[in-house]
């Protein structure tokens, strides 16, 4: 999962500090994700900005929705995103 450095988390270092109420950012989502019994903190890409957290599913684990199974919709990108001219 990936989320933004916030000040409202750590007020000594880079993040951002948005307005309209937000309390909490990257550090104490992944704080609250490391509590969680049937998730395992593996590793963190950390930057100045935002942090990349990778929390596996614990072996065992059964309280997880089922995944979801895209139909045979097929998506077109127009031709400029394609990189064309």
């Amino acid at each position: 999962m990936a989320h933004a450095n916030l000040v409202a988390d750590d007020a000594e270092h880079t993040g951002f500090d948005w307005e309209g109420g937000i309390t909490f950012g990257a550090k104490t989502i992944g704080e609250v994700f490391a509590l969680l019994s049937n998730l395992q903190f593996e590793r963190e890409l950390r930057t100045q900005l935002y942090r990349v957290q990778l929390f596996p599913k614990r072996a065992g684990s059964s309280n997880s929705p089922p995944h979801a199974t895209l139909g045979g919709n097929k998506c077109f990108l127009p031709f400029k995103v394609q990189g064309g001219q």
